[in-house]
C-alpha cells in the first residue's frame, strides 16, 4: 500500500518537473502553442473548452453565485460609467 501511494507521488513530481523543463525549451513552446491552438479551435467549433473544465464545473454548482457576481459586476460598471 504505501510502496503504490510513494511510487504515484514520485511520479506526480517527475512529471511535474519534466513538464516545467520541457516547456522551457524551443520543442515544448511549439508543442504547448499546437495544443492550445488546437483546443481553441476545438472550443470555437464546438463550444467545447478543454483548458478550462473547472471554471464551468463550479459554475454549474453555484448559480447563486453566479447571479450574484453578475450583479455586482453590473453594479461596478454603472458606477464607473458615472465616475467617469
Amino acid at each position: 500500500m504505501y510502496l503504490w501511494a510513494a511510487k504515484s507521488i514520485a511520479s506526480a513530481l517527475l512529471g511535474t518537473a519534466s513538464a516545467a523543463y520541457i516547456k522551457n525549451t524551443r520543442l515544448g513552446h511549439w508543442a504547448y502553442t499546437r495544443f492550445e491552438a488546437v483546443a481553441n479551435h476545438i472550443k470555437d467549433r464546438w463550444g467545447i473548452d478543454m483548458l478550462d473544465p473547472a471554471e464551468a464545473e463550479w459554475q454549474t454548482r453555484y448559480p447563486k453565485l453566479i447571479e450574484k457576481i453578475n450583479q455586482l459586476e453590473i453594479r461596478i460598471k454603472h458606477l464607473e460609467g458615472k465616475d467617469g
